[in-house]
């Protein structure tokens, strides 16, 4: 059980990560946001 929820989570951790570096590029992308693009996910959020 152990083993199992160490790989769920290993994949839910992984797939935030690139859901917000995805949305890091699309928005930086669309609001010609690119010097700062980190700083604009955190405020979204």
């Amino acid at each position: 059980m152990e083993i199992l929820s160490i790989i769920c989570l290993g994949i839910l951790g992984t797939i935030v990560v690139l859901a917000g570096i995805g949305y890091c590029i699309l928005y930086s992308r669309g609001h010609r946001n690119i010097y700062h693009p980190l700083y604009s996910y955190h405020v979204v959020w």
